[in-house]
């Protein structure tokens, strides 16, 4: 017996079968054999929501029966513990099938039990004629997903019961099949079709060996196939047969079917005789000699966008033919019409469309042909009878690929330009179901439904990027703005930089994609880039730059002012920021000021029983409670790391927070035992004597965290934290003030500190990351814990996860050297080194991959797109390792999952151009040997937030050494926010929190909030909700003199999200 039951397996006390395939929740696993296995699940007593495990390895023949689940708790077959690989014709009988399922109902097979593998199970192929996998003997109510299936001799996926002689109980109405869902799964290098669903002869057959006997097939009912890859077939790709009810075709990727110009049998997708349903949202390419779509059904037909390019013969070619019974679902007839609307048709060589057989106008009215873009080298582009009931219009036929606008043809990107003769073409179609595109963006974006596949994402002819908006402090007076544009009509001619908004600052190089801004002060400033193509068609984008205060600290202390001292005994620390002053009276307890003592700047030494304490203030300790607080304090330790020893803190048994050291690790804690009864604990080892440091923390109670970073880098949080309420303890550096909670003990032990202190931040705000990263860069390189920024803004550098080397980057003329480290990005965290800035709605970066370093085998070097900072973070990546030089691309869908590598490749030598798009949740990988012919690596989706992060991400997978990278040629485009966005979030929000007056205004308008309601920021945005800039907001007063006429959109971010508000600009 080839396979075990799960409680005959405990019986062996830890076999390594069971230890191995118990983590795949496994009722019954089967063991790998090179013979035929046949697992008969009434014999094995299978009940229903049970799991039957494959163990990875070989198997020669499977044949699954008599399982029977629930409608609502389905058996599961799955692999386990690796791939399984089933098959190969020359194993196999000319009778044989790899993988069988006879008489079995409620059922799925799938191949998602190793998240390494997105095809866990792989059928290695069978002899001319045979199956890669078979469902019959009145098999019902199945799914078949993640599987490949390769070098099968007729169908790789078959489900239906075909007539046998003198044998009716197949017959329909004796038996219907239902409920087949067929999915994610790989098919290629097939004899005959790829997936064969239903018989073809529903209007009646003769079984071989009694050819005189009339028999009618099975019906099928409620059937799925999509998401599937699909290439070279030799007969067609998908074939759905006897289908009367609830049939959707969609979302099915197809290349190169119909290589065996069988006739008949050529289509891409047939939906055959009988079948009735949806067909959509598919894309085919390049049958030899075959039909992109062919449509043989009852009616109720609809084919929409679809794209069908170089078919071998006919784009979509109908041949509809009537229900033969009177029993059958229609009385002799057809159920209605077919519906071909808002497909891309390219380059068919007969055809794009024809109508060869329809069923007489009182049978099938009310056929239609509605905007779709064809583009096809002669004016006849169209064939149908005329005496059918057939309308045409609304759709937009080219002769030349060119004359479509299409975006990107040679990389089969047919979105399309503004400019293209699709653009607003179309007729209104929501009643035939058409209410979204092949991208499943809404229709119609516009007013008007667009022609073809795709509606128009890119609203203006030019495209036109001026970066992303950014936050600084006023500390950087100066900026470099860097935009981008490209036009579907030739080169740019001119670029043009001017400032709209904001205190007066000098631009240089204005008229260049980079241009430099002098002069900055706080403030708040908009920049137009407007860019101007060869045919003199324009188009602008805004940057919006806020400068904040140097600091919006409550308290700052650096020893290179406000120092009151006597023979250099402290006896007051004055406060840069406000009152906030740290004092000592007694002068034989108080701190040295020591001149030059860290990187050339001076610091505070305290010697084992000195110390400064803070009055009671509320910024500090009585004004609470405190929702979010940020602490930074840079120190240099002594001889000795392992007493216990007070940097900071404030507070006492029940509240408090405070950095301290003890046996060589640095604490960070923070309590509130009363109210809201938390406390968090935090440390960080290898603290060494005579070291300078950079602690910070972050207490943010509305997201429950608290987190600790060492020198910018985060090094660890706890979550279940709430506010920090107000407390008369007193607050101070050096020693403890009073009685406090350490992580092992409540104490009043001095503690006291032997070591120095420069410099000290308190922040009664959680800091933008913007703004955490400027405070921390700048003290970085003050006391030399980094080299000055060497990269152009708005890019930074940061060390994801926990890293303990820090990396580095430099970068010349747009060449990147990233020097850094971390352990992987894999698993359900990541840690790694990386270069980014910050992207909103969809975007592209591409770059190319010069050289890395082979510091581990699995090193790795790419581009990535990630939601948050954080070490689990979701995300996508692609990247090239020294690993058999493989390339790979992989996601990880939420916080804290599994990583899934969803393709590699190998042989991939450097240098590599590399591209990740994002589009909605759609996350997409190319490579390319030159950066302009661009190859497909693969597709997922991650629904992350609007806001995430993109850049440059590198490991050296050995944690304890650097590795380095190299990469050229980096670009990113931003993308546009979309009017379904808008939709949403005017949908989500409560009414009348907001009223805009006057409206329609001309000038400043005014906003009126409800009460509780408080504004952050205001941002501007088309009609299409494209993002146009930051506006100014002052008093309740907004400031819209500088935008032309039109419909646009206030996006208001507020203490309770992001709200919207219609605003109507005249002149």
């Amino acid at each position: 017996m080839n396979f075990t039951k799960k409680m005959t397996l405990l019986a062996f006390l830890l076999t390594l079968t069971y230890s191995a395939f118990a983590q795949c929740n496994c009722d019954y696993t089967i063991n790998p054999s090179n013979n035929s296995i046949v697992f008969d699940g009434a014999a094995q007593g299978v009940q229903p929501g049970q799991t039957i495990c494959i163990q990875a390895g070989y198997r020669k023949k499977i044949t699954f029966r008599n399982l029977v689940g629930s409608a609502t708790n389905y058996i599961t077959i799955k692999n386990c513990g690796g791939k399984v690989e089933i098959g190969g014709a020359a194993n196999l009988a000319t009778n044989e099938d790899p993988l069988t399922f006879q008489s079995s109902r409620y059922f799925r097979v799938t191949g998602t039990g190793d998240v390494n593998f997105e095809q866990g199970i792989k059928i290695l192929g069978s002899k001319p004629g045979r199956m890669g996998i078979a469902c019959n003997s009145k098999s019902s109510d199945l799914e078949i997903d993640h599987i490949e299936i390769t070098q099968v001799g007729f169908a790789g996926i078959m489900a239906k019961d075909d007539p046998r002689c003198d044998d009716y109980s197949v017959d329909r109405p004796n038996f219907t099949m239902y409920n087949l869902s067929i999915h994610d799964n790989y098919i290629h290098d097939i004899g005959g079709e790829g997936i064969y669903l239903g018989n073809s002869f529903f209007r009646g057959t003769g079984p071989r060996g009694c050819t005189s006997q009339i028999h009618y097939p099975h019906e099928l009912r409620g059937v799925r196939v999509y998401n599937n890859r699909i290439h070279n077939t030799g007969w067609e790709a998908i074939q759905v047969g006897s289908a009367v009810a609830d049939v959707e075709v969609y979302n099915n990727h197809i290349t190169n079917f119909a290589t065996e110009d069988k006739s008949s049998q050529n289509g891409g997708i047939q939906m055959g005789l009988g079948s009735t349903g949806r067909v959509y949202n598919n894309f085919l390419k390049g049958g030899s000699s075959g039909v992109g779509i062919e449509i043989q059904g009852i009616g109720e037909n609809y084919v929409y966008n679809n794209i069908v390019v170089n078919p071998g013969s006919v784009g979509i070619n109908v041949n509809t033919r009537s229900t033969p019974l009177a029993t059958d679902i229609v009385d002799q007839g057809y159920l209605g019409g077919v519906y071909i609307i808002n497909n891309t048709i390219i380059g068919a060589s007969s055809k794009a469309v024809r109508v060869i057989n329809v069923g007489p106008v009182s049978y099938s009215p009310g056929n239609v042909i509605y905007n779709n873009l064809i583009v096809h080298p002669t004016s006849s582009w169209l064939q149908f009878p005329y005496q059918t009931d057939w309308t045409s219009s609304h759709n937009v036929i080219l002769n030349n690929l060119t004359d479509a606008h299409f975006i990107n043809a040679s990389q089969d990107d047919y979105r399309i330009f503004s400019t293209s003769p699709a653009r607003n073409a179309g007729r209104e179609v929501s009643s035939f179901g058409v209410i979204t595109d092949f991208a499943n963006q809404p229709r119609p974006l516009e007013n008007v439904y667009d022609a073809g596949a795709f509606e128009n994402l890119i609203m203006d002819s030019v495209v036109c990027q001026a970066g992303n908006d950014t936050t600084l402090l006023a500390s950087t007076n100066t900026f470099t703005l860097t935009g981008l544009a490209s036009s579907p009509n030739g080169n740019i001619a001119s670029y043009l930089w001017e400032q709209i908004a904001g205190n007066q600052v000098t631009l240089t190089n204005a008229n260049s994609t980079t241009s430099q801004i002098n002069g900055l002060s706080v403030g708040v400033y908009t920049f137009r880039l407007t860019a101007t193509d060869e045919q003199g068609i324009s188009a602008y984008d805004e940057i919006t730059l806020t400068v904040l205060p140097a600091t919006p600290a409550v308290m700052h202390l650096v020893a290179s002012q406000g120092i009151v001292s006597t023979a250099d005994q402290v006896s007051s620390w004055q406060d840069q920021a406000r009152q906030n002053n740290a004092t000592q009276t007694n002068n034989s307890n108080q701190p040295t000021w020591v001149d030059n003592a860290i990187n050339g700047h001076p610091a505070l030494a305290f010697d084992g029983d000195d110390h400064l304490t803070t009055a009671n203030s509320s910024d500090i300790n009585v004004g609470g409670p405190y929702q979010g607080k940020t602490l930074v304090i840079v120190f240099k330790t002594g001889n000795n790391v392992n007493n216990r020893q007070i940097l900071w803190e404030q507070g006492g048994s029940t509240r408090g927070l405070s950095f301290y050291l003890m046996n060589g690790a640095l604490y960070y804690r923070g309590w509130n035992l009363n109210e809201t009864s938390w406390q968090a604990s935090l440390d960080h080892s290898n603290i060494t004597p005579n070291t300078t440091y950079i602690a910070s923390l972050q207490l943010d109670a509305n997201a429950g965290t608290f987190t600790a970073y060492l020198n910018g880098v985060k090094v660890g949080q706890e979550v279940n934290v709430y506010p920090l309420f107000n407390h008369g303890d007193a607050s101070g550096f050096g020693r403890l003030q009073g009685s406090t909670r350490f992580h092992d003990q409540v104490t009043n032990a001095q503690a006291y500190y032997t070591g120095q202190i420069a410099e000290f931040y308190a922040f009664n705000q959680v800091l933008t990351s913007e703004v955490f990263l400027e405070v921390h860069n700048d003290l970085l390189v003050k006391y030399g814990l980094q080299s000055p920024q060497a990269l152009p803004l708005p890019w930074v550098d940061t060390n994801v996860g926990n890293v303990s080397l820090t990396g580095s980057t430099t970068e010349v003329d747009n060449f990147f050297t990233l020097q850094g480290s971390g352990s992987d990005i894999w698993g359900t965290s990541d840690n790694f080194y990386c270069v980014y800035q910050p992207l909103q709605g969809d975007g592209e970066i591409v770059a190319r991959v010069v050289t890395q370093s082979t510091t581990n085998t699995w090193a790795k070097t790419g581009v990535m797109m990630r939601e948050t900072l954080n070490g689990d973070a979701k995300n996508a990546y692609i990247f090239l390792s020294p690993f058999n030089t493989s390339l790979n691309f992989q996601r990880r869908e939420t916080p804290g999952g599994t990583t899934i590598n969803q393709h590699a490749e190998v042989g991939f030598t450097n240098p590599h151009w590399l591209k990740l798009q994002r589009q909605g949740n759609t996350f997409t990988g190319y490579r390319s040997v030159d950066g302009t012919n661009w190859v497909l690596v693969g597709s997922a989706t991650v629904a992350m937030t609007q806001d995430i992060y993109v850049g440059l991400a590198m490991i050296s997978n050995n944690g304890g050494a650097f590795g380095s990278a190299e990469f050229s040629d980096v670009s990113l485009t931003s993308g546009t926010t979309y009017n379904s966005r808008i939709a949403e979030q005017v949908n989500n929000q409560t009414p009348s929190l907001i009223r805009v007056y006057p409206n329609p205004g001309k000038g400043q308008v005014s906003l009126s909030l409800s009460a509780g309601l408080e504004v952050y920021r205001v941002n501007m945005l088309n009609a299409q909700g494209k993002h146009l800039g930051r506006l100014a907001f002052a008093s309740g007063k907004i400031d819209i003199t500088r935008y032309k006429a039109g419909v646009y959109w206030l996006q208001l971010y507020t203490n309770q999200g992001i709200k919207l508000q219609k605003i109507i600009k005249v002149d």
